[in-house]
């Protein structure tokens, strides 16, 4: 039986070996679920246990339903009815059939609402795990085009080194860059950036706050606030529903900084950290 390492969406460190029993207990105490990836060795790569269809038969059999055989008294006893044990019956089940009726199909629906609102919230939040990464990534590519824009002429006459120093010594270039390359990293579906990411999100918070004290910019600050939020907001992969605004507004921000940028306010904001850090 084939033992298994796993981890978290946002977490790297992982955990195991476990076979499909311990990931069973596991599922059964709520410590797992079918968005938790395990290591694939024949790929190479780490998956959520939702997509191996064999292992999550294993981690997470069908439940079965209950099924309720109803046997009435007065035909399981085998003794012939009289006339007067028989009208006794047709009475008692005149009145006890809607009742039994109504009870068991209560019953039936409480045992299957649990089951379905858990398989609701399951299906939620593998649609957004799936759509994190790429969304995210989408995020961060906008934010490196409106940080390296300004110095698009800049970057053409990179090719003589003196030029190349001056560029390299700009830092938001630096973060731009960052930014291009965990864009490409979620394009490819690493999750182990997650925790970076929320780092870099601290990073645009203070680059509003800035743009708001030292230029009293406030679509400057209310696009990076804005950016910056939903992109940390979207690390922790929340349901479907929320994963949509996040990633609506993550892009509407970054739009935004890039349009900002595109009209000249970007440069201002260049223009104004040297004189005030450098």
């Amino acid at each position: 039986m084939a033992d298994y390492y796993i981890r978290t969406l946002d977490r790297e460190t992982s955990r195991g070996p476990f076979d499909p029993n311990g990931l069973l207990t596991l599922a059964e105490a709520g410590q797992i679920s079918e968005t938790t990836l395990y290591f694939d060795e024949t790929r190479g790569e780490w998956l959520p246990i939702g997509l191996n269809d064999a292992l999550k038969q294993q981690v997470f059999p069908e439940r079965r339903k209950l099924k309720l055989n109803l046997v009435r008294n007065s035909d399981a006893s085998g003794s012939e009815p009289t006339a007067e044990t028989e009208a006794a019956s047709q009475a008692e089940r005149e009145a006890a059939t809607p009742c039994e009726a109504i009870e068991v199909k209560d019953l039936l629906a409480a045992a299957d609402r649990p089951n379905q609102l858990a398989q609701q919230r399951q299906k939620s939040l593998e649609a957004a795990a799936a759509m994190a990464s790429p969304a995210m990534g989408g995020m961060l590519l906008l934010s490196s085009v409106a940080l390296l824009l300004p110095h698009g002429q800049s970057a053409i006459e990179s090719l003589h080194l003196p030029a190349l120093s001056t560029l390299l010594s700009q830092p938001l270039v630096w973060i731009g860059l960052i930014d291009l390359l965990f864009a490409t990293l979620l394009f490819l579906a690493a999750t182990g950036v997650y925790s970076w990411l929320r780092a870099r999100a601290a990073i645009a918070l203070s680059m509003g706050i800035f743009a708001l004290w030292s230029m009293s910019d406030v679509y400057l600050f209310t696009a990076f606030t804005v950016a910056a939020s939903t992109l940390c907001a979207a690390t922790f992969v929340p349901r479907l529903p929320v994963m949509r605004i996040l990633v609506a507004f993550g892009i509407a921000a970054n739009c935004v900084l890039v349009y900002l940028t595109a009209v000249g306010r970007m440069s201002d904001f260049y223009a104004a950290l040297p004189a005030t850090f450098f």
